[in-house]
């Protein structure tokens, strides 16, 4: 149930944003069909001008024309002031209007999920990393032990060789003696 709210949401946010059937394909996954609509709205919103400092433009406007400061102005300068302020006013009130239309999509419960799901899976690849970084240690730890012990291997089969050649020495010197003897 709570996948089918999503593709709802989804779909109604495409064709908010007026992203057409041949954008994105009838069998694209959720997952990329949200991909695909944060690159829209980046793409909508990346030539604009930044909306806190329309907001902030527009907030002084409006304490400018609140405050008593410019009673002193003919009202030929006021409303100069208004109509030069309009276009800004009015284009800074159209992108707060469409952003505040879309952020039930933008910040819907399913949107911090699978922010939160992003944590996680951050989280898990950063154990990933490190515990791949241990194997690699105990692997060179590994060959490092197995050189040694191959290098023991051998120290000892060299000096078993000169034990056996030193027991064949005292042999013949045991044979040689008792044939003497005899």
């Amino acid at each position: 149930l709570g996948m089918e709210v999503l593709q709802q949401r989804v779909a109604a946010l495409e064709q908010h944003v007026g992203q057409t059937r041949a954008e994105q394909d009838e069998a694209s996954s959720l997952a990329r069909r949200t991909f695909g609509l944060h690159k829209k709205l980046q793409e909508l919103l990346s030539p604009r001008p930044d909306f806190d400092s329309n907001l902030q433009k527009l907030q002084a406007v409006q304490q400018s024309l609140d405050s008593q400061s410019f009673d002193f102005l003919p009202v030929t300068v006021k409303a100069e002031l208004i109509c030069s302020a309009e276009p800004t006013i009015l284009s800074t009130s159209s992108l707060l209007q469409q952003l505040q239309s879309l952020e039930p999509f933008i910040n819907s419960d399913q949107i911090q999920e699978l922010q939160k799901h992003v944590a996680e899976i951050s989280k898990v690849d950063a154990i990933h990393e490190d515990q791949q970084n241990q194997v690699l240690s105990i692997v060179e730890d590994l060959q490092q032990l197995s050189l040694d012990y191959t290098r023991l291997v051998d120290l000892l089969s060299q000096r078993f060789i000169q034990i056996q050649k030193q027991l064949n020495e005292w042999d013949e010197i045991l044979d040689t003696m008792l044939d003497n003897k005899n």
